[in-house]
C-alpha cells in the first residue's frame, strides 16, 4: 500500500524510519546527547516535497539496534535541529521487549517528533526566501530544472556478461601500454570502424585479433550460412548456429 491509499488514522499513527549510520552511545551518560543521521534530512525533504506534508508533526524512528530510546521535549524539533546534538532526556523503552540483552534488536533506536517544513522553504534559489529559512538536502543537486533532487546512475552494466568481457579487455590494453606500446592509442582504437568483406575461417581469425585490441564497431558482409562443418575451423560460430538450415554468416558472427 502507498502512503495516500492509507485511512486518516492509519495517516496519523504513521511512523517513518530509517537506518541511522551515527553510532550509539556508549554509556548512559552520553545517551542524554547524540545527533541523528544526516540520512533523515533526505528524508524530512521527501515527505515535505514528493508527500506534501509540509507544515505537519511527522514521528520518525532512527533505527539504532539493539535498543530503543524515546526523545521527549516540550516543543516539536524543527529540521534544522536534526543534525545538531539533542539536549532532552531520553525514555529508555528498550524495557519492554525485554532485558537489555534481548529487546528484539531496536533498543538503542530512537523516535523523535519533527515538524516537516514547507515545499517552499526549500526553494532557496529564490530573492524570496530568507537565507536563514533555508534547508537543504545533504546529497542531492539541482537537476535541470533548477531544483533539489536525487540523481540515479544505472548499474546493470556492471553485471552484464558482454560489460565485464569488454571492461577486461581494455584492462590488458592499458596493460600493453604500459609495459610495452607507451605510443598505443587505445581510445582511438576502441572508436574505429571496421568493414570485414567475409566471416569465413580467414574472417573470425581477423574480427577475433581486431576485438582483442579494442575494435568495437565491426561489420560483416557475407551471405553465406554456417554449416557443420564451419565452427570447428571459424571460432566465431558454434553448433547452435548450424540448426535449421544454418544461420546467415555475417548475422551469427555480430
Amino acid at each position: 500500500a502507498t502512503y495516500n491509499s492509507l485511512s486518516r488514522l492509519e495517516k496519523e499513527n504513521m511512523i517513518f524510519g530509517f537506518v541511522d549510520p551515527n553510532p550509539t552511545p556508549e554509556n548512559d551518560d552520553e545517551a542524554t546527547t547524540t545527533a541523528l543521521g544526516w540520512t533523515l534530512r533526505n528524508l524530512v525533504a521527501y515527505l515535505s516535497l514528493r508527500l506534501k506534508l509540509g507544515g505537519k508533526d511527522v514521528t520518525f524512528l532512527s533505527y539504532r539496534p539493539p535498543f530503543l530510546r524515546r526523545i521527549d521535549g516540550s516543543e516539536t524539533a524543527t529540521v534544522n535541529e536534526i543534525s545538531e546534538n539533542f539536549t532532552n532526556d531520553f525514555e529508555d523503552v528498550g524495557d519492554e521487549y525485554g532485558s537489555d540483552d534481548d529487546d528484539g534488536g531496536i533498543g538503542q533506536s530512537l523516535l523523535v517528533d519533527i515538524k516537516i517544513p514547507l515545499a517552499e522553504d526549500y526553494q532557496w534559489s529564490s530573492p524570496s526566501v530568507s537565507p536563514t529559512n533555508c534547508y537543504k538536502c545533504v546529497g542531492w543537486e539541482l537537476n535541470k530544472n533548477n531544483k533539489p533532487g536525487p540523481r540515479s546512475i544505472d548499474l546493470r552494466p556492471l553485471v552484464s556478461p558482454s560489460h565485464l568481457a569488454r571492461q577486461a579487455n581494455d584492462l590488458n590494453l592499458r596493460l600493453m601500454k604500459w609495459r610495452a606500446l607507451p605510443s598505443l592509442d587505445v581510445e582511438k582504437l576502441s572508436q574505429l570502424k571496421v568493414l570485414l568483406l567475409g566471416a569465413g575461417t580467414l574472417g573470425c581469425g581477423v574480427a577475433r585479433t581486431l576485438l582483442g585490441w579494442g575494435v568495437r564497431q565491426i561489420t560483416f558482409v557475407d551471405s553465406g550460412r554456417v554449416s557443420y562443418s564451419n565452427p570447428v575451423r571459424q571460432s566465431l560460430f558454434g553448433i547452435d548456429d548450424c540448426m535449421d538450415g544454418g544461420k546467415y554468416k555475417a548475422v551469427a558472427a555480430a
